[in-house]
């Protein structure tokens, strides 16, 4: 079954990061740059970020539509102190 792989490389990079034994950056950085993924054909768009303060009483919600790519969020998660 070709999910097969695909379960037992998840299962055994989840282990990892419990264990401590990979740190999230890590796989994130290994993802981006390698896969077909990548080379796929897909529109522009523009980037766009909208501020929202009155969305929630304790937070401010950022809209952010961007070009699609591998870690985004999470490249977003790590560079401020944000809930993705």
């Amino acid at each position: 079954m070709r999910w097969t792989g695909l379960v037992r490389r998840l299962k055994e990079e989840l282990e990892r990061l419990i264990n401590g034994e990979l740190e999230p950056a890590e796989l994130v950085a290994a993802r981006r740059q390698t896969g077909k993924w990548l080379e796929r054909p897909t529109p522009a768009v523009h980037t766009a970020i909208s501020v929202d303060n009155r969305a929630a009483t304790s937070s401010t919600v950022l809209e952010v539509t961007t070009q699609d790519a591998r870690g985004c969020c999470f490249a977003w998660r790590t560079r401020c102190s944000c809930r993705v």
